[in-house]
C-alpha cells in the first residue's frame, strides 16, 4: 500500500522512478526467497499500474510500463522454473497467475501504442518485443486453462481459455495466422464453452460456441446449449433458426424438433407444424416420437378420427406409448361426445335408438386404448381416472363403474 500511496504521488515527468523502482525489483531478485522476491516484485507491479493509470503519465510511458510489468512477472515466472529444476517445490498456480498477468500487460502494450498519442502519432515502438514474447508464453496460457479445468474451477479455466482464444483473433498476432495452425483451437473453444454453461452465463458461451461445434464433439449436445442460450438471452429469432439447423444436422436428438412443435403449436401454426412432422417422418418413418407429434397436432385441430388413424401408427411402432394410447380413447370419446349432441329427433325412435348405438359403440373403442394406460401408468390415476369413469358410465358396466367410482372417492 505504501508503494502503491507513493507511485500516485509522483510527478508527470517523473516517468523514470517507477521504471527504476521495478528495475531494482526485479535486478535483486536472484535469490530463491519466495517472501521476500515474490512480495517485492508485486510490489513493484502495483507501482508500475498506479502510474499507468494516473492520467497525467504520457502516452508512450504507459506502454513502456506495461512491458516493464511483463518483465516483472517474467521474473516470478523464471522463479518458480527455477524452484522447479532445484526441486525446491514449485507453485503452478501462481506460475499461471504470472503468465496471464504478462500476457495482459504485453496485449495493453500492444493496444496502446496502436492508438495515437498525444500529438496524433501511432507509434510501434514494442510490437515486435510483444508478438514474440506473446507467441511464447501463449502455449502457457492454454495450459493454465487446463490446469483449472483439471481442478474444478471453472472461472478461472474460462479466464485463461477465454484469452487463449481471444488472443489468435487479435492484430499483434495475425501475422501468425493460428486459426490455420493452431490445432488446439476448437478443443480450448469447447473446453470454453462448457465452462461458461456451468457457469450460467450464455453470452459467454455463445463467444466460442462455433468454433466448439467444428470439434465434432457431442455437437448436437452443443446445438442445444446454443440455443438454450439464444431463448436465455432472449433472441428469439436466432433461438428458432438453431432449431431448425439442429434438426437438420441432427434428427434424432429431439430436443430440436420437440420445442420447434410446441413454438409452432403455441402460435398455432398447426398447418406448419403438421408439414414439419410429415417432413420428418419421410426421412425417419420408424421414430415414434415424430408420428406422435402429427397426432398433438390433429388433436388440438379437433381431427379425431385423424387423429386415431395417426395413434394406430405409432402405437404400431411402440406398443407401450401411453401418450399415444390415451390421445386414442380420449379422441374416441370426444366422437362420442360429439354424436350424442347431434341427436335425432326424441319422435324419432328409430334414430333415437341408432343414435345411442352409435353412441354406445365409440364409447366402446374408447375402454381398450383407455385401459391400456391404466395398465402401463396405474400410478397416473389423475389422467385416466375421469375417462375411465365416463365410458363405464356410458356402456352400463356395473361393476368397472362401481370400482372407478371408487378409486375416485379414494382420491
Amino acid at each position: 500500500m505504501a508503494a502503491l500511496l507513493w507511485a500516485m504521488a509522483l510527478p508527470a515527468c517523473g516517468a523514470v522512478k517507477p521504471a527504476k523502482f521495478a528495475r531494482e525489483a526485479i535486478k535483486a531478485c536472484k535469490t530463491l526467497d519466495i517472501n521476500n522476491g515474490v512480495n517485492k516484485l508485486n510490489a513493484a507491479e502495483d507501482t508500475l499500474c498506479a502510474a499507468i493509470a494516473n492520467p497525467r503519465t504520457r502516452h508512450a510511458d504507459r506502454a513502456a510500463y506495461h512491458v516493464l510489468a511483463a518483465d516483472v512477472q517474467q521474473r516470478i515466472i523464471d522463479y518458480e522454473n527455477e524452484r522447479l529444476y532445484l526441486r525446491q517445490g514449485y507453485d503452478t498456480a501462481r506460475y499461471f497467475a504470472s503468465t496471464l498477468r504478462l500476457f495482459n500487460h504485453l496485449l495493453a502494450c500492444d493496444s496502446i501504442e496502436r492508438q495515437p498519442d498525444e500529438k496524433g502519432r501511432v507509434r510501434m515502438r514494442h510490437a515486435a518485443l510483444c508478438a514474440e514474447r506473446l507467441a511464447a508464453h501463449r502455449p502457457n496460457i492454454l495450459l493454465g486453462g487446463n490446469f483449472h479445468l483439471r481442478r474444478g474451477n471453472r472461472e478461472e479455466a474460462f479466464r485463461y481459455l477465454d484469452l487463449y482464444l481471444r488472443s489468435a483473433d487479435m492484430p499483434v498476432l495475425a501475422h501468425r495466422h493460428y486459426h490455420q495452425t493452431d490445432t488446439q483451437l476448437r478443443r480450448a473453444a469447447y473446453h470454453a464453452t462448457v465452462s461458461a454453461y456451468a457457469l450460467n452465463r450464455p453470452a459467454d458461451v455463445l463467444r466460442h460456441i462455433d468454433l466448439a461445434l467444428r470439434l465434432r464433439i457431442r455437437a448436437d449436445h452443443l446445438r442445444e446449449v446454443k440455443s438454450r442460450c439464444h431463448l436465455a438471452l432472449g433472441d428469439t429469432a436466432a433461438w428458432f433458426r438453431d432449431l431448425r439447423i439442429g434438426i437438420t444436422l441432427h434428427p434424432d436428438h429431439t430436443h430440436f424438433f420437440t420445442h420447434m412443435m410446441d413454438y409452432l403449436r403455441e402460435q398455432r401454426r398447426f398447418d406448419d407444424c403438421l408439414a414439419f412432422a410429415d417432413h420428418m417422418v419421410k426421412h425417419r418413418p420408424h421414430n415414434a416420437l415424430y408420428r406422435y407429434a402429427r397426432v398433438i397436432v390433429l388433436m388440438a385441430q379437433s381431427r379425431y378420427a385423424e387423429a386415431i388413424a395417426a395413434a394406430d401408427e405409432v402405437i404400431a411402432i411402440d406398443s407401450t406409448h401411453v401418450d399415444a394410447h390415451y390421445d386414442k380413447g380420449l379422441a374416441y370419446c370426444n366422437l362420442a361426445m360429439i354424436r350424442a349432441e347431434t341427436k335425432a329427433d326424441p319422435r324419432d325412435k328409430e334414430g333415437v335408438r341408432r343414435d345411442i348405438e352409435e353412441e354406445q359403440a365409440l364409447y366402446a373403442q374408447a375402454r381398450q386404448p383407455m385401459e391400456t394406460v391404466r395398465r402401463l401408468a396405474p400410478d397416473a390415476k389423475s389422467r385416466w381416472v375421469a375417462p375411465l369413469y365416463r365410458i363405464y358410465l356410458k356402456l352400463n358396466l356395473g361393476k368397472e363403474f362401481d370400482e372407478i367410482e371408487q378409486i375416485i372417492h379414494n382420491l
